[in-house]
């Protein structure tokens, strides 16, 4: 059971899997392949289960020889998976080559460009996101805003550009969770944004400038506000860490949830 040796990367998977999905649908996939999609992003760390824990939950730099022990995991991913039997071609896919890079320097077979599958490199780019912007132990994760801009910038080396521009458009720059803060001083939380107006989400406020929460649900267009230009318009100023201001931005969520 990988949760029971590694919490984070049972999480991971999991998101790995929701974020795969989601980014195939806008991709406009059809079902059998978002299935795939899906289960390749729940198994593509499978390969873990026989990773040493210590290495897994090293809070610190890892060894030359700790980092040849964890690049091993697609294969023996593929290994796992292969003994059961019935497992679709494109999973096995998935599971070996999310690592690859279009730059051809990714492992375990070091590919180029077309060579990568588009669903490998789906996967790719979701478990990328998900491990950047995700809490450890020993680290903070970085703001999805920023992991987004790191991603275009990186896109002729990682992912192409093609498909990393498709899964910014699929997130926007500002993904429903983030913290941000406006430029009057307040905090909000994105609650969602349309393709149309990716620098004007819907947000929920949840802190004053002053400091004082909002007792009350508090929405905000910011693209209607900008359309109009009233007084009221708002705009983002950055990204802020919720740990940082004590705000848990999925209880924030919840209760929007439940509104409706």
């Amino acid at each position: 059971n990988l949760r029971q040796r590694d919490e984070y990367t049972a999480n991971h998977c999991l998101n790995v899997c929701v974020l795969a999905i989601a980014f195939g649908r806008h991709l406009g996939l059809g079902r059998d392949e978002l299935e795939a999609l899906g289960l390749g992003g729940l198994l593509h760390d499978v390969g873990k289960m026989r990773t040493p824990e210590a290495i897994l939950k090293k809070p610190g730099v890892l060894s030359k020889a700790e980092r040849e022990i964890i690049r091993r995991h697609p294969d023996e991913g593929v290994e796992l998976l292969s003994r059961e039997g019935g497992m679709p071609k494109a999973v096995l896919e998935m599971v070996r080559l999310h690592h690859e890079r279009v730059n051809g320097k990714g492992y375990p077979l070091g590919l180029t460009g077309d060579v990568i599958p588009r669903p490998v490199l789906v996967v790719g780019i979701c478990d990328v996101y998900d491990a950047m912007t995700s809490d450890r132990a020993y680290q903070e994760g970085i703001p999805p805003d920023r992991v987004l801009r790191l991603l275009f910038e990186r896109a002729d080396q990682d992912f192409g550009q093609e498909l990393t521009e498709a899964f910014i458009r699929c997130l926007g720059i500002y993904p429903a969770g983030s913290l941000v803060e406006l430029d009057d001083g307040s905090l909000a939380v994105v609650v969602s944004a349309s393709p149309e107006a990716r620098l004007h989400p819907v947000v929920m406020l949840v802190r004053h400038p002053d400091g004082r929460l909002y007792d009350r649900r508090v929405m905000l267009n910011l693209a209607v506000l900008a359309r109009d230009n009233t007084r009221e318009t708002r705009n983002i100023r950055h990204v802020v860490n919720p740990g940082a201001h004590d705000i848990d931005v999925a209880a924030v969520l919840a209760a929007d949830i439940a509104a409706h």
